[in-house]
């Protein structure tokens, strides 16, 4: 079993575990954090939404990220990744939430963005933390990086929130 499909397992036993659900926004992993989430037998109990919003154009309209986020610091930013986990958050109603983007090549958009830059937030209504990560490799080796470390933060930020009786 790899290190991904181990970490997806004990996310999944942990938002069981708390009763609590999860939702996803990627961009730059198409979907590739929700499918292996959801490739966990069970994890329907715990997996909410999974948006794929590969576009400014869909940060927007899907996830309600706003516009002025995305000219002012483009979608591959500390601040319009925590802006796709906040609304990850109120669009789906999940307990937490984890977002994704970057630029996974082969080309780069400019030089303040190069090939291999990826930032992944998670977060609950109580907060939100961010990570900025420079990958190396090819277009798939970021991707698959990122999604590693994608669920190497959720994992650790789910076993550090409280669980709440209710």
């Amino acid at each position: 079993m790899s290190e991904i499909e181990k970490l997806a397992q004990s996310i999944i036993h942990s938002l069981k575990t708390q009763n609590k659900t999860i939702a996803t926004a990627e961009s730059c992993t198409g979907g590739k954090v929700a499918a292996v989430l959801t490739d966990v037998p069970g994890s329907s109990l715990s997996f909410a939404y999974g948006f794929v919003t590969y576009s400014d154009e869909a940060k927007q309209k899907v996830l309600q990220v706003p516009a002025d986020l995305l000219s002012d610091y483009t979608a591959v930013s500390n601040q319009v990744a925590i802006a796709m986990v906040t609304c990850a958050l109120g669009v789906s109603g999940s307990d937490f939430a984890v977002s994704v983007t970057g630029v996974a090549g082969p080309s780069q958009p400019d030089n303040d963005h190069p090939v291999g830059l990826v930032y992944i937030a998670v977060g609950s209504a109580e907060r939100i933390t961010c990570q900025r990560f420079l990958l190396t490799g090819d277009r798939h080796a970021i991707r698959s990086e990122s999604v590693l470390e994608a669920l190497k933060m959720i994992e650790e930020f789910i076993n550090q929130e409280p669980i709440q009786q209710g």
